[in-house]
């Protein structure tokens, strides 16, 4: 499109000259600026340059949410190679599509665009998510605002775009907003759309127990046998385990306290009725790679020291995040949990979904006790994530951007102690790299 989502350019457009002047500027810059053999050129003088030094997490690109998550029809994530070749084509065609939509005037841009995501100050990255969402018609469809969703429908809101990975159906269903859900799918919604891991709105309904909402969307022919990219269906969500619950709440800022986990218990009961299947008994096992990463991210010592003794593996990984125990427990600064499981056979130096080690998490967060600790136990200074990082990258990591990952992953710090820790963090490994 000849248009931009600023909310600057489309103020400018709304006028009869704002669109003139536009055309008037892109016209001049296709024909006197636009050099498609030029800009090819350069696009693979870099690529060139830029390719032998590519690490492997950067060979093959993850969809972020800014980008509105995986592109459809494609199980595959995209290649550096297919996202070059992406580039060329914009170069080649580029010229010729927008000529075409400026043909007979300036198309119409009726929605206004989303505002951009900011993380806020404070690096409370749910806060400054949810800030984002609450002008569009996933916002809207969240807190069950009627009007407003009616009104950024009729300002041109896409009803089954993504929004942070989900599509405002999925945003309502998460928050038992059953009058929005019944309005979304009369305004078009695809009551079995998805979301970027392959769920639909009856699995997220069952997840949080929303009992009313998944009666609605079965009425409105809701898929029982559609699978997510775990394979599971609907009906196999009604047995995930509560720490996992309130771990992809956390994700999307719902509340998952004990009042709330209750309610959502006493829907997936209603909801399994609505199946024709068996409501699942709760789980006891303290051998869940769930629970077990649950003791360690909380420092739960008697949990931990249980399941250990009782031969629970210390070398599992979070099924989600990919973390081992022993990173998840040196991140959050657990040095009792560490102990544990080192006691109990954990590999020091094993490697996260990411590809970084319990000596990176306690690095990142100036975990003093624990990167001398590990570092007794033979911890590797010189292994690298998958974005190449040592974890002496992690501890001199740039203060803004680290603040802003603690504020994604919600995890507060002080931050005094944590900076003092980082600097002395840093003597200890350049002290083990001499």
């Amino acid at each position: 499109s000849v248009k931009t989502q600023g909310l600057i350019a489309y103020q400018l457009y709304q006028s009869e000259s704002g669109r003139q002047r536009y055309r008037e500027v892109l016209t001049e810059i296709l024909d006197n600026h636009w050099n498609a053999a030029e800009l090819l050129a350069e696009l693979d003088r870099i690529a060139v340059r830029v390719e032998p030094h590519l690490v492997p997490a950067q060979r093959v690109i993850e969809e972020d949410w800014s980008r509105g998550g995986r592109r459809w029809g494609s199980s595959k994530n995209p290649t550096f190679e297919s996202e070059l070749e992406a580039a060329r084509n914009f170069i080649r065609n580029r010229k010729s599509d927008i000529q075409a939509e400026i043909v007979d005037g300036m198309p119409v841009w009726r929605k206004r665009p989303e505002p951009p995501f900011l993380i806020p100050e404070d690096g409370d990255f749910m806060k400054g998510f949810l800030q984002s969402i609450e002008n569009t018609l996933a916002g809207a469809a969240r807190a069950g605002d009627l009007e407003a969703i009616k009104q950024h429908i009729a300002e041109g809101a896409d009803v089954n775009a993504l929004h942070f990975e989900m599509p405002p159906l999925m945003w309502a269903v998460t928050t038992a907003q059953t009058k929005a859900v019944e309005l979304l799918l009369q305004e078009g919604a695809d009551v079995n759309g998805r979301n970027r891991d392959a769920n639909t709105a009856l699995h997220l309904a069952t997840v949080f127990g929303r009992a009313a909402v998944a009666k609605v969307l079965l009425q409105n022919g809701a898929d029982l046998q559609a699978r997510n990219d775990d394979g599971a269906t609907p009906a196999d969500t009604l047995s995930l385990d509560w720490e996992m619950t309130a771990f992809l709440g956390g994700l999307i800022g719902i509340e998952t306290g004990k009042e709330q986990v209750a309610a959502m218990k006493t829907g997936r009961t209603e909801i399994a009725k609505l199946f024709g299947v068996d409501a699942p008994l709760e789980e006891v096992s303290t051998f869940s790679p769930q629970r077990l990463s649950g003791a360690a991210f909380a420092g739960d010592v008697a949990a931990m020291k249980q399941a250990l003794t009782e031969g629970a593996d210390p070398n599992t990984k979070d099924p989600r995040s990919g973390n081992t125990l022993l990173a998840t427990a040196a991140l959050m600064g657990h040095t009792k949990i560490v102990v544990l499981l080192l006691e109990h056979g954990a590999d020091v130096n094993a490697k996260s979904r990411d590809d970084g080690t319990a000596l990176h998490a306690a690095a990142f967060l100036g975990r003093t006790e624990i990167v001398k600790l590990l570092l007794e136990e033979g911890a590797d200074t010189t292994l690298r994530n998958n974005m190449g990082g040592t974890a002496m990258a992690g501890a001199t990591l740039d203060w803004a951007f680290a603040k802003s990952i603690m504020g994604m992953l919600r995890i507060e710090v002080d931050e005094a102690k944590v900076k003092a820790g980082r600097a002395e963090v840093v003597k200890l490994l350049e002290g083990q790299n001499k």
